[in-house]
């Protein structure tokens, strides 16, 4: 009986002993992160999210924050449809403070519903309009520049560096704007379309389309009839890649095909459109003439090269 009684007391003092050493170990910091892993938004969505894992771990490498590590919680985010419940399940598990979301679509949605439970949202790559201030401003942060700020940076780089190279005063040229209809897309062709008219540059037309009903060939027909030098585009990886396929089928004349975000700034694109033998304009080639190479730019320089990734 003794013997029982001591073992009682060992083993009280072991929980307690343990019970100590846990107590005395920082609680971790619980972050949620809400991006598309899956779905036509899913490889960029990934990336992004893989840049966040590694924030995530040097952070925890460096000894967290206040001695805290940082414990991230992931959710699959592939639609819009689907931001609130995923934003609503990470505030039922305790979680006030959220990553998120690569896409404008994802991020306008999760951050009002973040907004509503008084989380503070983080985007970390979506350009789209920011939510105003009765929708959750104060709780929204974003790292990206707004779509806005894209969109005139295109412009402003054809006319003050591009169009010297091809011996063109600015106003001379003809600028469109092609676009997918969406917040994404309309943000960045409405500061493009801003930056025209500050300029006093001349705008053909603005092209936006409908990315659930895709006619890739109509909306370069259209554009081909507003006889543009300098295309804009807005798009996402499959319907900026088509629309440049169609450009290349139907030989718009071009001068400049230019782009600042999403499927222009990716290698994939430049690897599925490859080569760039489009019959666009160069200086040397007047307007309808086929067989010289396009002058395609993502806002570094004229060429094709890979750029800062937003949409």
């Amino acid at each position: 009986m003794n013997m029982k009684k001591g073992l009682a007391i060992v083993f009280v003092f072991a929980l307690a002993a343990l019970a100590s050493a846990c107590s005395s170990s920082p609680a971790p910091i619980h972050v949620g992160a809400v991006y598309p892993l899956t779905g036509s938004q899913g490889p960029g969505g990934v990336d992004e999210y893989r840049g966040v894992r590694l924030a995530v771990d040097l952070v925890n490498a460096d000894g967290g924050v206040d001695g805290r590590p940082v414990q991230l919680e992931a959710l699959d985010v592939p639609g819009a449809d689907a931001a609130p419940d995923a934003v609503a399940t990470l505030g039922d598990r305790g979680i006030r403070f959220v990553l998120g979301s690569y896409g404008s679509t994802v991020s306008r949605p999760a951050a009002a519903a973040a907004a509503r439970r008084h989380m503070l949202f983080w985007e970390t790559g979506a350009v789209g309009s920011m939510p105003a201030p009765g929708a959750g401003g104060r709780l929204f942060f974003r790292f990206a520049p707004g779509g806005s700020v894209l969109g005139k940076a295109a412009v402003s780089f054809v006319a003050d560096q591009l169009a010297p190279l091809f011996h063109r005063p600015a106003s001379s040229l003809r600028f469109a704007v092609a676009n997918v209809d969406d917040v994404y897309g309309s943000a960045v062709a409405a500061g493009a379309v801003d930056e025209i008219q500050a300029l006093g540059l001349s705008l053909a037309g603005r092209f936006p389309y409908d990315l659930s009903r895709p006619d890739p060939a109509g909306v370069v027909r259209t554009i081909a009839r507003a006889k543009p030098d300098v295309l804009f585009v807005t798009a996402y990886m499959e319907d900026g890649i088509a629309l440049r396929r169609e450009m290349v089928r139907q030989r718009l004349p071009l001068l400049v095909n230019i782009g600042t975000s999403s499927s222009y700034c990716m290698p994939e694109r430049r690897l599925a459109c490859s080569p760039p033998t489009s019959p666009m304009r160069t200086p040397s080639t007047p307007r309808g003439s086929p067989g010289r190479p396009a002058i395609s730019s993502n806002g570094r320089g004229p060429h094709t090269g890979r750029g800062t990734t937003r949409r």
